[in-house]
């Protein structure tokens, strides 16, 4: 049996799933480790098709054969763009992916440096 670690054992509650209509995740892994590929295979769920890839990393030659529309806003001013039309013009997208959320915080910090973010 292997030997626990502190680390093992979070500081909160851990449950099984629940059955959902819809379903909200964040992939955290290293560069490399195939998170993209992962979100590439929706197209695996026809539920969650067609989708949205917000592509803000470059990172997206391990899906390029999948049939999943891509956006690669640059600025914060066109992720609030492609926000605004998912919230309030979509009919086309059933699902949104965004790839990969550490580089949208540093694209939004930028905004915020050069006032394209309000209060």
């Amino acid at each position: 049996m292997p030997r626990r670690v502190k680390g093992d054992i979070p500081p909160f509650l851990i449950e099984g799933p629940e059955a959902s209509g819809f379903v909200n995740m964040i992939l955290y892994g290293d560069t490399g480790e195939g998170k993209t590929h992962l979100l590439g295979t929706i197209v695996n769920v026809p539920e969650a098709m067609p989708s949205l890839l917000i592509d803000t990393d470059g990172g997206t030659a391990t899906i390029k054969d999948r049939d999943i529309d891509v956006t690669r806003p640059r600025s914060w001013k066109q992720i609030q763009e492609v926000y605004d039309f998912l919230r309030h013009d979509n009919t086309k997208y059933r699902s949104c992916l965004i790839d990969g959320l550490t580089e949208t915080q540093q694209v939004q910090s930028m905004g915020v440096l050069l006032n394209e973010v309000e209060d």
